[in-house]
């Protein structure tokens, strides 16, 4: 990002990252057409797109400093399987594993899902059960990837945030247990948020080609369909590894960035056959790909709702605080930002948008300041919890959005009071 900048410190730039990020994926989906669509590079440009645009990786684009690197660790977990079997395969694929560790570690799970996919596409070509020895030089990479990345950040003593892995001990399966339901409030939060309607006929698409797929190809038909069955449900259950081993679970939409390679074992097995089954299934997935774009206009809205409020009541707070401030001051933030009316119908009606536009002017959230004070920057912020004073006891109150409490220099504001003017 410096040298996007050419130096420091970082300038704007949020268009011009968006648009390479966007390139970078479906240059990644351009890709996977070629190993893995018998040369239908559109369909992996459509796949790309797909991908582009999941719910769990819209709130990837809209980061300015951060989107760029979170599509090259995509690539980078691609682009080794151009040499599969061959022997750039080594050199490329513990290049590319130490980059997405060094980037955007929540994607390395897509480098044993796109082992999987390889081998599942060369049991369907080859029809030998050999095949499933490919797996194991890539389980060695990732081992050896890993140790070298590990010596490469202890020589530049450099401590990684959320480092480490589950304890193992009494309360290991109950906090494992808690991160999947986790897992679970989230999707469901999706569906609830009329995703369940297209994941609907996408799955009855895809029931319904899998029958005709069986009674088509007879010899081999049933078991590529249960194999098929068995790479999604591996591949889907694959993307929680990384929340629920990990010693800190980080649990954002983000972090799901392999969902979209759930739906490749499908699309190996039936580009196989083409025709009409094919197109059913890239009109279903087409219907995913519509409504990724209605929740990218809502999750749009939402943030500009956000900003704006944060703006008029951290406007109106500073003006508050500045008029009675004698000199330097401090402000602690309690409580958390009351949403407009248009911003709760989009919440209430799309309950997914809590994870992907979450509230940030709140208690405990560093941006706390920067969102609420754009015209200076308050030190420090208590993160302390505190109990609502009394209200006649207020220097300021504001009813339904906030009050403000005064010691000397030293101001409390708590959000969304409903404290009166006395």
């Amino acid at each position: 990002m410096s040298a996007m900048s050419f130096g420091t410190p970082l300038l704007p730039m949020a268009f011009i990252v968006k648009v390479i990020s966007t390139a970078i994926i479906l240059i990644s989906g351009h890709l996977i057409g070629t190993f893995f669509f018998d040369g239908r590079k559109s369909l992996g440009t459509f796949f790309g797109l797909f991908a582009l645009t999941s719910p769990f990786y819209i709130e990837n684009l809209s980061y300015t400093y951060d989107s760029i690197p979170m599509s090259i660790s995509v690539l980078a977990g691609i682009l080794p399987f151009l040499f599969f079997r061959g022997r750039a395969f080594i050199p490329f694929s513990l290049i590319g594993l130490i980059i997405i560790l060094g980037t955007y570690q929540a994607s390395i799970v897509i480098y044993p899902i796109m082992v999987v996919c390889m081998v599942f596409r060369l049991y369907l070509n080859e029809r030998k059960l050999s095949i499933l020895t490919c797996a194991i030089l890539p389980a060695i990479l990732m081992f050896i990837a890993y140790l070298i990345y590990s010596l490469i950040i202890h020589k530049l003593n450099i401590v990684p945030s959320r480092a480490g892995f589950v304890e193992i001990g009494s309360r290991t399966m109950e906090i494992i247990g808690g991160r999947i339901k986790s897992y679970e409030h989230m999707l469901t939060s999706l569906l609830s948020s009329r995703y369940l309607i297209p994941l609907t006929i996408f799955i009855v698409t895809l029931v319904v080609v899998s029958v005709y797929y069986i009674t088509s190809q007879k010899k081999h038909g049933t078991a590529d369909v249960l194999m098929m069955i068995a790479c999604t449900m591996f591949i889907f259950s694959f993307m929680f590894i990384p929340n629920i081993i990990l010693k800190t679970m980080f649990m954002t939409p983000r972090t799901m960035i392999a969902y979209p390679f759930a739906m490749l074992p499908t699309i190996i097995l039936f580009s196989r056959i083409g025709g009409w089954s094919l197109k059913v299934i890239n009109i279903a997935l087409s219907l995913l790909i519509l409504y990724s774009f209605m929740l990218i206009n809502v999750y749009s809205r939402s943030i500009k709702e956000n900003i704006e409020t944060t703006n008029f009541i951290g406007d109106s707070i500073y003006r508050d605080i500045s008029s009675a401030a004698n000199g330097k001051f401090t402000v602690a933030i309690h409580g958390e930002m009351k949403q407009s009316d248009r911003s709760s119908f989009l919440y209430k009606e799309m309950p997914f948008l809590h994870y992907l536009s979450p509230i940030y002017a709140k208690q405990g959230s560093y941006w706390s300041n920067l969102a609420l004070f754009r015209l200076l920057r308050v030190y420090p912020i208590s993160y302390d919890k505190k109990q609502l004073p009394p209200c006649n006891t207020a220097f300021v109150n504001r009813y339904g959005l906030y009050s403000i409490f005064k010691n000397g220099n030293n101001f409390d504001v708590f959000l969304n009071s409903n404290c009166r003017n006395n």
